[in-house]
């Protein structure tokens, strides 16, 4: 299991770097998210305590903002690693699967590095 940057490859924080995997591995939700938000019904958190009331679709618009900035960030940074490492890179964030065996698992671990890190700038993260 290697969610870690190496010491040589150690370009943004371990806290931020963590982060960025865990918002990789939410995308199939915040894509379902989108897909969906046009039809809930509103959110009753969305009324402030302060007694003015809140505007669920302000509420909701802004969550649909956010989930597609990332869905945007995720996807531009996925389609920039070479295709033929791109699904074995997308395997190993998402699932923590092992590698393919058609590359040397350091070419497949540099792509990933980059693609977390391309992430994490493209989020305004680092």
């Amino acid at each position: 299991m290697r969610d870690y940057q190496t010491k040589r490859e150690r370009a943004i924080p371990n806290d931020v770097w963590r982060m960025t995997i865990d918002i990789i591995r939410g995308y199939y939700r915040r894509k379902e998210n989108l897909k969906d938000l046009v039809d809930e019904t509103p959110d009753k958190c969305a009324h402030s305590s302060g007694g003015i009331p809140g505007s669920p679709v302000e509420t909701k618009a802004i969550k649909r903002e956010r989930d597609r900035d990332i869905v945007v960030a995720i996807d531009k940074a996925l389609n920039e690693v070479p295709e033929e490492y791109r699904h074995g890179v997308w395997q190993k964030v998402l699932y923590n699967a092992p590698y393919p065996h058609d590359a040397d698992k350091t070419t497949y671990s540099r792509h990933k590095s980059e693609f977390v890190l391309r992430v994490a700038f493209y989020l305004g993260l680092s």
